[in-house]
């Protein structure tokens, strides 16, 4: 179990590394903060998976205030996130800037608990449980916690908000990283007071990052594609055939019909007197360009069958 527990961290770690270095690529002020967050989130699995796997009260201690640093900053990034992504937060400046001054000043009480133990102390470290005892009077202690969960709060209200109020198109890829928060959120407090090192939490929110990675800069909604490609193809003023991949025609416009003749009267008659007078031209003027549009158009025909081309997509 510690092993599996220990692969799935570190499976998520690389995967988050590699979401990181993907959006790393992408541009916008939206890629960017991807790219941070995610780089972020791998570096706090990174502190995590020492943090249950090194022996010793020092560096256990250590990582233990890493990891609860790293939270502070994912939770200002997914803040900023949210703001890209969704537009919200934009008239908040002094609730981020106040967050990032406690943040900082928490960042630097975590990294003194080491050596004072003002917050929290280690007291026993074994093979399943790594028994940590809080200063519950201590006020960072206190700050830390009631910070966390109003911000996670805030940020499940706002997507809700957006669900709410957003098109299908947009309020799936919303609802998606809703109900990851959402799991996240009640997996840790479920095993706030564990003592346990398999943190459910943990693995959680490592899938939360992935997918928020992936529904931001990847994935594009089959049916808005369809539904884009549809309005450009209508208002063309070109002839459009659209083939399936055994050849049969599966789309073209009218303005297509119009110039090949597609679906009328076109008797074998007039077909063979355009074919002889394309011959005649390309005799007497040794120009070929009327007999090259007369196989194009036959081409046309012969591939395009009226019943088999729909007016629309």
């Amino acid at each position: 179990m510690r092993i599996m527990y220990g692969l799935l961290i570190a499976i998520e770690i690389i995967l988050m590394g590699i979401c990181s270095y993907k959006a790393m690529n992408k541009k916008g002020r939206l890629a960017k903060i991807v790219f941070i967050y995610e780089a972020v989130a791998a570096f706090c699995g990174i502190v995590f998976l020492v943090y249950i796997y090194v022996p010793g009260i020092t560096i256990t201690t250590l990582c233990k205030s890493l990891t609860l640093i790293c939270f502070d900053w994912i939770l200002i990034l997914l803040m900023y996130y949210t703001q890209y992504y969704t537009g919200l937060f934009h008239g908040v400046k002094i609730i981020k800037e106040a967050m990032i001054a406690f943040s900082a000043i928490d960042s630097v009480m975590l990294i003194a608990n080491v050596w004072n133990h003002q917050i929290f102390t280690i007291t026993e470290i074994n093979d399943y449980e790594i028994v940590t005892e809080f200063v519950k009077t201590n006020f960072f202690y206190k700050a830390h916690f009631i910070y966390n969960y109003l911000v996670i709060l805030l940020l499940l209200l706002s997507f809700m908000f957006m669900i709410a109020n957003s098109s299908k198109f947009y309020s799936f890829r919303y609802e998606i990283i809703f109900i990851a928060l959402l799991i996240g959120f009640i997996l840790d407090i479920v095993t706030i007071r564990s003592q346990s090192i398999y943190d459910v939490s943990m693995p959680a929110y490592g899938i939360m990052c992935m997918l928020i990675y992936y529904f931001t800069l990847r994935y594009i909604p089959n049916e808005l594609i369809e539904n884009t490609l549809s309005l450009i193809i209508k208002d063309m003023n070109s002839g459009i055939v659209c083939f399936d991949n055994r050849g049969r025609c599966i789309y073209c416009n009218d303005i297509l019909k119009n110039i090949y003749n597609i679906g009328t009267e076109y008797i074998d008659v007039e077909r063979k007197e355009e074919y002889y007078n394309a011959l005649e031209i390309a005799d007497k003027e040794n120009d070929f360009n009327a007999l090259y549009e007369y196989i194009f158009k036959a081409l046309i025909r012969a591939h395009v069958e009226l019943a088999t081309c729909p007016k629309t997509i």
